[in-house]
């Protein structure tokens, strides 16, 4: 856009009382952000980015700004248009939104027909939009009209679509309320950040694709990227920014430095409505690590997610994952413009769908109910089920519900699922996981904290539980903690394995910091356990070591070392060591 006053083209630019305000704002944040003082070569150098080629004797070279010009912007000075405008990009800000129309003064020393070009390097506002009109009336208050450059990124952002690898959804089961919520939070209510969360497999991709499907006719443009490989932020902000400009800007012509590319997207995100969607956004987290920290080198994904959720702009980044991200949990509420939805299962009639698809299956309504809500109305967990119940049991609901509650089913498909979730948790978290599995009910904290042994886990265990809840693991129902079924079966599985690996190892851990058997417990409890933990502990370790007399010998001789080497460490191992002995002389009763 060229601003014409009178005749004569506008030389300098100061903003207005509002818009300096907005400027200093914006530049103690990244202040704090960056660390750059005021008076640091930085800002200068970022600014430069965004200048026009200058001509010089043997071509054209870059333009450059100083210090001095610098200190003049922040002080709400007239400065030239072109470092006007360079100077808010640097900040993030909208210079049409900074700039104070009614007093748009000429420099001493200009001559009448001095030009400057303040063409806006960032994307052109549609025609007839707000922000454009408005600045059009302000001006034409002094007698200034507008033209629109000819310049490549003044183009309209056209109506279009770019699914990436999206999954198909022709065949979707159930979600209208999900559908429903989304709609009114983007479309009615105008969020610009959601995140859909959940567990692996409980749909989080299928209902980006689904949604995103429905409405995109309400959007100039809808993009669907997957995070899975986890691409470079850099490389993610540079596909999206060519996408949203017509191809017009090129990673090659786009500055490297991460924060200016987000500033990039953001102008995009202001000029035209956008539907963004970045599936599987946990695989750019750090497995492993507390706090939810970002893998080394994706730590800009943490500010773009700040960023999109703080500033004001007229589209939606939806991201799904198992794991919320902290700079989503710091923004979000239920009437905020950042939003969180978190997915459970699929309802019994739409769980029942699934099976449909692959055959006819046979069951009571009882055995329906109990087989969906063993795997929670998990679709890919029931998706996985139903292959292996038509395969092994002659599609017979009834034949495998029977033994479900009797046997911890582990098929290797569902455990792959919960392992990768399980592979990027602490040490400290797998702790409580295991807990909560031995005790196979609900559990009040202080219950929770009554039976942990390590003072860090004790104290660390509000902020363990707040995390586990938000990767998708924990469900917590009036204050009560515990696990899924499928999760806990999982869960129990792993457990067994560990332990007949420290007994047959003599490498004591979870045998000493868990109980595995709780004699004050309901008798129901107790008796689980010892069904589906002791006695499965036993059976392996008896072939293991090809009989109970020699298991005997190794029961004594763990518990024999441990009191001599560690006798006054407190823990579980004696009362264990002494359950898994007595199971094993009562003759298979299954009685302690």
């Amino acid at each position: 856009m060229t601003i014409l006053v009178t005749g004569n083209l506008v030389r300098s630019l100061k903003p207005s009382t509002q818009g300096l305000a907005r400027i200093r704002q914006a530049r103690q944040r990244i202040t704090l952000e960056r660390g750059w003082a005021i008076d640091r070569p930085q800002w200068l150098e970022q600014a430069s980015q965004y200048l026009p080629l200058e001509k010089n004797g043997k071509g054209m070279m870059s333009a450059s700004v100083g210090i001095s010009t610098w200190k003049r912007f922040l002080a709400g000075k007239p400065i030239k248009a072109t470092n006007f405008k360079a100077f808010c990009q640097v900040l993030g800000l909208n210079w049409q939104e900074i700039v104070d129309a009614d007093t748009v003064i000429c420099p001493q020393g200009g001559t009448e027909h001095e030009e400057a070009s303040i063409t806006h390097h960032a994307p052109k506002q549609e025609v007839g939009e707000n922000l454009i009109q408005n600045s059009k009336s302000s001006l034409a208050k002094v007698g200034i009209v507008t033209g629109t450059a000819k310049t490549p990124t003044s183009r309209k952002i056209q109506n279009r679509v770019d699914w990436g690898e999206a999954m198909d959804v022709s065949v979707f089961y159930g979600r209208t309320e999900e559908l429903a919520t989304l709609k009114q939070w983007i479309v009615q209510d105008n969020c610009r950040l959601v995140g859909l969360l959940g567990m692996g497999g409980i749909g989080k991709t299928s209902l980006s694709v689904k949604f995103a499907q429905q409405v995109q006719h309400e959007f100039k443009c809808a993009i669907w990227r997957s995070l899975q490989n986890a691409p470079p932020v850099n490389d993610i902000l540079a596909t999206l920014i060519q996408i949203l400009s017509n191809q017009q800007e090129t990673p090659a012509n786009l500055p490297e430095n991460t924060s200016f590319r987000i500033t990039r997207l953001i102008e995009y995100l202001r000029f035209s409505r956008c539907l963004i969607i970045l599936d599987n956004a946990e695989s750019i987290m750090q497995a492993g690590a507390v706090a939810f920290q970002y893998r080394p080198g994706y730590e800009g994904y943490g500010e773009l997610i700040k960023r999109v959720g703080e500033t004001f702009h007229r589209s939606c980044l939806i991201l799904t994952s198992c794991e919320k991200p902290q700079e989503l949990a710091a923004l979000e509420g239920e009437s905020l413009p950042v939003r969180v939805l978190k997915l459970t299962g699929l309802h019994e009639k739409e769980a029942r769908a699934i099976f449909q698809a692959k055959g006819t299956f046979t069951g009571t309504p009882e055995e329906w109910k109990e087989l969906i809500q063993h795997y929670v109305g998990n679709p890919l967990a029931l998706n996985m089920v139903a292959s292996a119940i038509r395969d092994v049991f002659g599609s017979s609901i009834s034949d495998f519900v029977k033994p479900l509650k009797a046997e911890a089913w582990d098929f290797t498909d569902i455990s792959q699922l919960l392992e990768r979730q399980f592979n990027r948790l602490t040490d400290l978290e797998l702790e409580v996981i295991y807990w909560l599995a031995l005790d196979r009910e609900a559990l009040e904290f202080s219950d929770l904290k009554d039976e942990i042994i390590s003072p860090q886990l004790k104290q660390q265990l509000p902020e363990i539980l707040k995390c586990l809840t938000r990767k998708s693991l924990l469900e917590i129902n009036n204050g009560l903690f515990t696990l899924q079924p499928m999760v806990m079966g999982y869960v129990t599985n792993l457990l067994i394995a560990k332990i007949y690996e420290e007994i047959e190892t003599i490498s004591i851990n979870l045998l000493n910091s868990h109980a595995l058997y709780k004699a004050q417990a309901k008798d129901s409890v107790r008796d689980t356990q010892i069904r589906l933990i002791l006695k499965p502990i036993n059976d392996r370790l008896i072939h293991r070591f090809r009989g109970k007399s020699n298991l005997e010998k190794q029961f004594d001789k763990i518990l024999s070392d441990w009191q001599t080497k560690y006798p006054l460490t407190p823990g579980y191992i004696a009362d264990n060591m002494i359950n898994l002995l007595n199971l094993l002389k009562s003759d298979g009763k299954e009685k302690i």
